[in-house]
């Protein structure tokens, strides 16, 4: 968490890398991100010698119990630098795509577009100094800037797990009902495999808001869940892409959970949600489509893939303005006769 601090503080754009993904994979972050350095925390382990080979990077190796830190090579001695003044437009991160359609693409976001998330969703939902927010994601996923940031700039505390608590397993409700609490981010598919087995005396009463994003959420997950934590609190269905920066819509679930998938509801201010058919025009209530996010408050656009950029990233097809652009998702969606 110093880290990623440190990161934002200095001006310099965050890279974070689970040190469990394949080496090819952390290879090709390092290389397509242009990474100049590289905070190493924890033991140094032989099987990551390859990381001092890599051209133009220097590694700074952190001692995780002690805190001292232990320079490679050619790393400058620590000194006292001024905060660096970043503007609002200006990169914060990169995250890179999954790669399940091709090469894995890094996702350039701003600072703008994660503070206007983290003011709306502190807000929206009133997290304040009384909140214990879980911090349950994969360093892997822009997702786990929620979790940091939230509570951070919330006045809450940040929740960590132990190294030795299986996020997927029931160890994980046995942590959030021990550390009380209030809320967290995750997967349907996680809160599915808690449900497979939940410990005695678990009931989630401190919890507030339990937030799904990622995936589909079912009506049967809602309704296993709620059966499951009845004292819990309320859950909340989240949905935008990285390229659009973190969630651009999102739906309080009622007491009566709509049939079969949640919808992604609403979207947040300052965008709109579109979905559009192939002709480029909006589609009619219940018409199947694309769903087509316009906000200024989207990612930056893609680190070296120009041609993806230009596909993807496109102008306003209802605006004369070439700096009104859209990102085309490639998930498909319908308009509710409600407005959802």
């Amino acid at each position: 968490i110093a880290g990623v601090l440190g990161v934002a503080i200095s001006g310099g754009i965050l890279l974070t890398i689970d040190s469990q993904l394949p080496a090819n994979r952390q290879r090709l972050m390092i290389t397509e991100a242009r990474a100049k350095h590289l905070v190493y925390i924890g033991e140094w382990r032989q099987r990551d010698e390859w990381l001092c080979e890599m051209p133009g990077l220097t590694v700074f190796r952190i001692a995780q119990q002690s805190g001292d830190v232990v320079s490679a090579a050619g790393a400058r001695e620590p000194e006292d630098a001024p905060i660096a003044e970043s503007s609002r437009e200006d990169a914060a991160y990169i995250f890179f795509t999954s790669g399940t359609s091709g090469v894995p693409k890094g996702v350039l976001g701003s600072h703008q577009g994660l503070s206007h998330f983290l003011h709306w969703q502190r807000r929206t939902f009133r997290i304040g100094p009384g909140d214990r927010c879980a911090q349950l994601i994969s360093l892997s996923f822009d997702a786990v800037l929620r979790d940091i940031f939230l509570p951070l700039v919330s006045g809450a505390t940040l929740c960590l797990p132990d190294p030795g608590v299986d996020p997927a397993s029931e160890e994980a409700l046995a942590w959030l009902q021990g550390q009380r609490c209030t809320l967290f981010h995750a997967v349907p598919t996680l809160a599915q495999a808690w449900l497979g087995n939940v410990p005695s005396g678990v009931t989630l009463d401190q919890l507030r808001w339990a937030f799904f994003a990622g995936e589909a959420l079912s009506e049967a997950l809602v309704r296993r869940w709620r059966s499951a934590f009845p004292a819990s609190g309320r859950i909340v269905n989240l949905y935008g892409p990285t390229e659009t920066t973190m969630v651009k819509c999102f739906h309080v679930v009622p007491d009566r959970p709509a049939s079969g998938v949640q919808p992604a509801g609403r979207p947040l201010p300052q965008t709109q949600a579109l979905v559009l058919n192939e002709s480029g025009q909006l589609c009619g209530v219940g018409e199947p489509g694309e769903i087509v996010l316009r906000t200024p408050y989207r990612a930056l656009g893609y680190v070296n893939a120009p041609q993806e950029q230009s596909k993807r990233f496109v102008r306003n097809p209802f605006r004369n303005d070439p700096y009104d652009l859209v990102y085309y998702t490639g998930d498909g969606g319908r308009y509710r006769a409600n407005g959802d």
